[in-house]
């Protein structure tokens, strides 16, 4: 094994991975491709595929993130949106939990943001 090492890598680390697929598909060996990190969003496939959706963050500005992975023809998923700012959803939590009377006098004691 060490011999076909040895014979290997100087030969694939000279081609670009365009080369090493073409000659892979020449020769009808399996195989394909691995992007780099950055080039995955604008990936063809990845495109078709509708992979990532944009949104507005309210702090953060324009975002680019993955939509749910899986779709039913009948029903669309959207995104469920950004993660809760701190504090956005504690009043409708306070009053689910029967404490909506409260809200101010906790927010005053410093107990709730």
């Amino acid at each position: 094994m060490p011999v076909l090492i040895e014979k290997i890598v100087p030969v694939a680390i000279s081609l670009t991975r365009e080369e090493t697929q073409a000659r892979l598909d020449a020769n009808d060996v399996p195989g394909g491709t691995a992007s780099h990190f950055a080039e995955i969003p604008e990936n063809p496939q990845i495109l078709a595929n509708q992979t990532f959706v944009e949104s507005e963050h309210p702090i953060c500005g324009p975002l680019r993130e993955p939509r749910p992975p899986i779709r039913f023809q009948a029903e669309a998923q959207a995104p469920a949106g950004p993660a809760p700012l701190p504090g956005q959803h504690t009043d409708e939590i306070l009053r689910e939990l029967g404490l909506g009377a409260q809200v101010a006098a906790l927010r005053a004691a410093g107990v709730v943001g």
